[in-house]
């Protein structure tokens, strides 16, 4: 509470003390809360306090203008001065309204007097009041006495004056009531007043406070002006020396100029006499050439004399020759008059004899023409009978040559026809899909059977349960939504599934797609369950093989399934309708039928809708946890239906350049489901994890082993669709080893496999046939020598292709790494860039070649991303597993682990060594083949030096804990293998000691139940350690991510001791 408001009496009782005036208590109201109170003062206060209150108000007033033009006028307020304008205009006319209203009310209050007087004199005279008592009496005569004094006594004879009864007298009880509400107003003006009085007064120290600040200011300013005066005298003085420091400099020069001058009066002089002498010398050398020049006249007079001389000479000798020159052309003219004269008379003797031979030529020629006429007309006789001979012979030879093409032709039809008989016995002899599948037993199929068609029973119920009560739910109604574009559309496309003319659905699904669909649209395709009727084209083109309208119809499915904003009730709709299970029949059926080798467009489509759905729903299912039963929903519906076994087939048979895009979509919905599966308790499916492994080793040797040969440096068979899928593929693989990393392992060893298979894969690789998995035999899982090919051929073909490595985005600092330190070699490899956060899209095929196994797409989009993904792989394979980490020294030039160090760039030994450093420990640890590979290939310090900063800022609790797990392993690795306890029994001792130890009985491995930790338990921690938490795909190449920790102690013991020999 306020002063004011403490000071203020209650509104429930009346004031006390009713001689204060306006001087204490000024009137500021506003005009809704002053108009009748302002009447009131008006007519009830004095002359004189109505003068002091009046220059109190006008005060205030002043005050409050000033205030607010002195905030105005400084030009750091930004204020709009209009809005000021229009309010002190809206007060204005509020003090005119005030004014008038109390000029009402004071006329309304001298009325109420006189009617108040009256009555009190009436009631005064009446014969019934006379004979009241005297104490009623009294106070009627006393209110009429105070009427005729001032307000402020009336009030109070009011106030304190007994009230009466108001049965006894009316009118009494009227006029009491009414002085009690002119009392109550008039203390409500008061505690207005007192209020307005305090705001006044806050306002007031305001005002103080701001005068105060600006006093301060001023001082302030004042205070820097005088600073700013010292240093402005300061830099005056400093001026003042500078001008007479140069003043002095200036006399110094003028003193040295001076100096100068005169040592130079005496130099001018000296070079004067030497200019003097130098002009006498110059006068007399002038005297001695004069007189040679007279010389050199009088000799040049001589020889033009001579010139001239010989020119009269030459004169007369060329008239002399011209004389003879004249002489002998007149000679010579006689003599050419003879000379033709002598021609003409030789010309007509030739003419004339030409003319007699001539003559006697044609002669000869005439008799010659005659002879050739004769002969020519025995030859044509002859010509004649040869070329009827000619047409008889070509004749017989056409006829000859119909009958030979008659043959030929014959022979074509039956070669064409033998190649259509064979190629229709290849095809039926090729197998299906299903064939291709894994077998299941016959008690399995019928269950499978059974499953299905409860699936498809219970789909369908509870998909039309949930259609009918999303209409019920549904906001829109029937009327508004069948005003959509879609609804003449969709009852052409029903009516034509309705008759199986799966051709007439072009123009509808062209109309869908040129169509822009709004709200209204996709909730009237959800209302009206109209991807059932697509669902239904799509199953019908599949049974018509129309693949044009299944393309189209798919198109427009994956539309809708990945829209911006209504994506994602697209999918919820999709799977809880019911279409879902449909989509599955015909994919299983479409899987049932397909011939491997043959057109998959159908398979694609309806795999590739799955896909869609499979991955909205599991990317929407991390974010919110109540659509985690839709997803599980789907993925029951999937293992009911098989779709994985589909998927190991597709991704076992499909290495042709045009069924690449089916191997991606299966691979992407394997990696979809195991991201599922992989965070679910329980127990792993052996047969199934195998049957994935198995199928995802198989498609990787086909793509890097064609035609059983690994690839070579310069190989460019590996086109930018194949290195998208060895993506997905080291991507999916690495998922299975953080899975179950020691069933991972155990797979790749060579004792998992049959004899049967390994001679079957040699026997392939020895006649360069693709290797395919047979339906009859057991799926046989990839060897160590198969693995050595596929890893060798991929390191040979990026050693060929390293100018062709993308440069991979810088990543993101994860969700893992958040709120924590990352050390300087991880920082720099995530700015160097790791991975791909997610799958890359498929690249599509423009030319009309995309089929050539053999094309070159150019620049490979994701080949270092691949490559950071196999070289994690190897890392997870080598992890305390000694079968693998031997494969990796085996090699016949060099081996594997050398020429993956030899073939990667400098990069990855310095700003990107946190990628393929932990794959190096992880291959060398407790291999001493290895070890000395690596030493003769890059240098073990570097090694060092990267897990020492990695071990050395761990806690002193994770220290003891990697120290005590070490020994742990250390002591169970000498319990189970005798080799290895050996070499520790071995290590520092002499060959006497050596030969002692010879007659010791060998260490027979005991029981691994004596340690508390063992290898698989430690990999077992770390599978789990990654399910547990979703971290960045970058962040799964962090050093303690690929190897625990309490491997590091004996990784560092290692590369010490390498490091001393």
């Amino acid at each position: 509470m306020s002063e004011g408001g403490r000071s203020a009496p209650p509104e429930g009782t009346m004031p006390t003390d009713l001689d204060n005036g306006d001087a204490d208590c000024p009137d500021l109201r506003t005009p809704k809360q002053g108009t009748l109170a302002g009447g009131n003062n008006g007519a009830l206060n004095g002359s004189d306090t109505n003068a002091i209150s009046s220059f109190l108000l006008i005060g205030k007033l002043k005050s409050v203008v000033y205030e607010v033009l002195y905030n105005l006028e400084n030009h750091g307020n930004l204020h709009d001065i209009d809005e000021f304008i229009a309010v002190t205009e809206d007060c204005l006319k509020a003090l005119k309204t005030v004014k008038v209203e109390r000029r009402i009310e004071a006329r309304r209050m001298n009325l109420s007097m006189r009617n108040q007087v009256s009555a009190s004199m009436n009631t005064l005279t009446t014969p019934s009041n006379r004979e009241l008592d005297d104490g009623s009496g009294e106070v009627v005569r006393a209110s009429a006495s105070t009427m005729s004094q001032g307000p402020q006594n009336y009030k109070a004879a009011l106030l304190k004056q007994k009230l009466p009864s108001p049965k006894r007298s009316p009118v009494r009880t009227d006029i009491q009531t009414r002085g009690d509400v002119e009392a109550a107003r008039y203390a409500s003006a008061l505690r207005a007043e007192e209020r307005q009085r305090q705001a006044e007064e806050r306002r007031f120290d305001i005002l103080q406070e701001m005068k105060q600040k600006s006093e301060v200011a001023d001082a302030r300013s004042l205070r820097a002006k005088a600073r700013r005066e010292q240093a402005e005298a300061k830099q005056r003085l400093e001026t003042q020396d500078r001008m007479d420091n140069g003043v002095r400099r200036a006399e110094e020069a003028r003193r040295q100029t001076r100096q100068k001058a005169q040592r130079a009066h005496s130099r001018v002089e000296e070079v004067l006499l030497t200019k003097e002498l130098q002009q006498q010398n110059k006068a007399l050398l002038l005297d001695k050439k004069m007189s040679d020049v007279e010389h050199n006249q009088e000799q040049m007079r001589e020889r033009l004399q001579k010139q001239a001389q010989e020119r009269q000479e030459a004169v007369r000798a060329a008239a002399e020759r011209r004389r003879n020159l004249s002489q002998e052309r007149q000679e010579k003219q006689q003599q050419r008059e003879q000379h033709r004269v002598d021609n003409l008379r030789r010309v007509d003797e030739q003419k004339k004899v030409e003319q007699e031979a001539k003559q006697q030529k044609a002669r000869e020629w005439e008799k010659k023409v005659q002879q050739h006429h004769v002969d020519t007309t025995a030859e044509v006789q002859a010509q004649s009978r040869k070329t009827e001979e000619k047409f008889q012979l070509s004749a017989q030879l056409l006829e000859e040559q119909r009958e030979k093409r008659q043959q030929k032709l014959e022979r074509q039809e039956r070669k064409l026809r033998e190649a259509k008989e064979r190629r229709d016995k290849e095809l039926d002899a090729r197998p299906t899909f299903e064939e291709m599948m894994p077998r299941l037993s016959e008690q399995e199929v019928e269950q499978q059977a059974c499953r299905m068609s409860r699936l498809s029973t219970t789909a369908a119920h509870h998909g039309k349960v949930f259609a009918d009560t999303y209409q019920k739910m549904s906001t829109h109604s029937a009327k508004d939504l069948n005003r959509s574009r879609l609804r003449v559309v969709f009852s052409r496309l029903a009516s034509a599934v309705v008759t199986s003319s799966v051709v007439q659905c072009k123009h509808p699904m062209n109309e869908i797609t040129a169509a822009t669909l709004g709200d209204v649209d996709y909730e009237f395709v959800r209302y009206f369950n109209s991807f059932e009727t697509l669902v239904k084209v799509l199953v019908e083109a599949r049974k018509a093989r129309e693949f044009g309208v299944l393309r189209h119809t798919t198109d427009v499915l994956l539309s809708w399934l990945v829209d911006e904003r209504e994506g994602r009730e697209n999918v919820l709709y999709f799977i809880k309708s019911g279409c879902s299970v449909l989509l599955l029949a015909c994919l299983r059926d479409e899987a049932r039928s397909l011939v491997v080798q043959h057109n998959s467009e159908a398979l694609r489509c309806t795999m590739e809708v799955l896909g869609m759905c499979l991955e909205r729903i599991c990317a929407e299912a991390q974010g919110a946890a109540k659509l985690a039963p839709v997803r599980d929903q789907l993925l029951n519906e999937m293992e009911v239906f098989g779709i994985d076994r589909v998927c190991v087939a597709v991704v076992q048979t499909c290495t042709e350049e045009d069924e690449l895009q089916l191997a991606y979509i299966a691979l992407c919905i394997i990696h979809r489901e195991l991201s599922v599966v992989t965070r679910r308790k329980g127990d792993v499916r052996r047969h199934w994890f195998e049957q994935i492994t198995t199928s995802l080793f198989t498609l990787l040797q086909n793509m890097l082993t064609p035609n059983g040969a690994p690839l070579r440096e310069g190989d460019a068979s590996l086109s930018s669709e194949r290195v998208t899928i060895l993506f997905c593929l080291f991507r999916t693989l690495n998922s299975l080893a953080r899975w179950q990393l020691t069933m991972f392992q155990e797979l790749l060893h060579d004792g998992s496999t049959d004899a049967g298979a390994a001679v079957e894969a040699a026997q392939e690789r020895k006649g360069d046939m693709k290797r395919t998995a047979s339906a009859d035999s057991l799926p046989a899982l990839i060897t160590r020598t198969e693995l050595f090919h596929v890893l060798n051929g991929f390191f040979m073909f990026i050693h060929g292709h390293l100018d062709e490595l993308e440069t991979i985005p810088a990543a993101e600092d994860a969700a893992g790494t958040a709120g924590r330190v990352i050390n300087s070699s991880f920082a720099e490899a995530l700015q160097f860039g790791i991975t791909l956060n997610t799958f890359p899209p498929f690249p599509c095929s423009s030319g009309p070649d995309a089929g050539d196994a053999q094309k070159s797409a150019g620049k490979h989009c994701h080949l270092r991303a691949t490559l950071h993904e196999c070289i994690l792989l190897i890392g997870y394979l080598c992890l305390d597993d000694a079968p693998l980490q031997d494969m990796m020294g085996w090699g016949k030039k060099k081996p594997l682990l050398g020429t993956m160090l030899n073939v990667l760039p400098i990069t990855y030994f310095s700003n990107a060594r946190h990628i393929l450093f932990p794959t190096i420990i992880s291959a060398i640890l407790q291999n001493n083949r290895n070890s000395m590979i690596v030493r003769e290939e890059m240098s073990l310090a570097e090694l060092q030096q990267f897990i020492s900063q990695e071990y050395d800022p761990l806690t002193k609790r994770a220290k003891m804990y990697a120290q005590e797990h070490h020994k742990q392993l250390v002591a169970h690795k000498m319990e189970t293998d005798p080799r290895f306890a050996l070499m520790v029994k071995l290590q520092g001792k002499s060959w006497a000691d050596m030969a002692d130890d010879d007659d010791s009985p060998p260490v027979t491995p005991r029981s691994s139940e004596t340690t508390s930790t063992t290898p698989a338990v430690e990999k077992e921690n770390l599978c789990k350690g990654l399910r547990a938490t979703s971290v960045n795909p970058s962040n799964y190449f962090k050093l303690e991510r690929r190897l625990p920790i309490s491997y590091w102690p004996a990784a560092i013991e290692q590369l010490e001791k390498l490091r001393q020999l």
